[in-house]
């Protein structure tokens, strides 16, 4: 999740978004570097009552644009053939989905480069003209997967909570499938930062704040696992 300094014009947006024409190649092809990488694939636009609130816009009627509270683009990226998913909230927020996982280093670098490819494709500019709005990240989700099974998965737990290394962890207290069967793991006092991990072997992390922080954190739980 990204913050800008400056909200967002929803009306521009939609606008932009209604009158593209769907991009869905028929062969990979690649950026010249010079333009935009991101082709529209699909939006949806949502209320500010949350997502279960779509929203129709149909240009040349009316349409309540104060109670728009984010849309939700689907992107191509055409360079990598990868598809990016990009939130943008009301209140100047991003959350930017997809890709990370192509990319072995400089994280920061890729999101900058979403940021820039976004301002490029609202603005029409090329990417090489764009002043990049100041932003920071404010918040970073990841996923992976472990050798697990439902009957090592206690011993696990046990084993992180005999570790000393993460503050709190939270048993599941139903067995089935999603969340409700997974243990939350807690590396920091005081903050919603957590691993969920399922008895399959699905580990989520979610509200992590840099790189580095999820980094350090994946490193300690994999070596609990592994000691």
């Amino acid at each position: 999740m990204c913050s800008l300094d400056q909200k967002f014009a929803f009306k521009d947006i939609i606008e932009k978004v209604a009158r593209m024409t769907v991009f869905l190649p028929e062969r990979p092809l690649r950026s010249t570097g010079i333009g935009r990488k991101l082709e529209l694939q699909s939006y949806t636009i949502y209320g500010n009552s949350g997502f279960k609130n779509k929203l129709e816009y149909t240009p040349e009627t009316f349409f309540p644009f104060t109670q728009v509270g984010s849309v939700h683009c689907k992107f191509l990226n055409t360079e990598s053939m990868n598809g990016v998913s990009i939130l943008i909230f009301s209140s100047g927020k991003l959350k930017i989905s997809g890709g990370l996982s192509k990319v072995k280093s400089n994280h920061e670098a890729y999101i900058e480069d979403m940021v820039q490819e976004l301002v490029s494709f609202f603005t029409g500019r090329l990417t090489d003209l764009l002043i990049i709005p100041d932003y920071s990240i404010s918040m970073l989700n990841a996923q992976f997967r472990i050798n697990m099974t439902p009957q090592l998965f206690r011993k696990y737990l046990f084993k992180l909570q005999q570790s000393g290394k993460f503050f709190n962890i939270k048993e599941p207290t139903l067995s089935g499938r999603g969340r409700i069967s997974s243990a939350k793991v807690y590396p920091f006092d005081g903050r919603k930062s957590h691993f969920a991990v399922d008895p399959k072997g699905s580990v989520q992390m979610f509200a992590f704040k840099s790189f580095d922080e999820v980094e350090l954190a994946v490193k300690n739980f994999l070596e609990i696992r592994t000691s």
